[in-house]
């Protein structure tokens, strides 16, 4: 799942890993890092979908700090 703020949207379809690489959800300070995702959106039963084709780790900007 990806957030900012208060909007949310599952992602499938691709593990957060890439070239150089690989995010693990279940460990807080992984969950910090910003992600580029790029593929399809859909809507089921309610729910917000983004089919992943490709993922990417993004700079983090200078003002951003890790969640604690």
């Amino acid at each position: 799942m990806l957030k900012d703020g208060p909007f949310s949207i599952w992602v499938t379809g691709k593990a957060p890993k890439g070239r150089g690489f690989a995010l693990d959800p279940r460990l807080r300070s992984d969950c910090s890092w910003r992600l580029e995702v790029k593929g399809t959106v859909k809507t089921v039963a309610g729910y917000v979908y983004l089919r992943a084709k490709s993922v990417a780790l993004v700079r983090r900007e200078k003002n951003d700090t890790p969640a604690p």
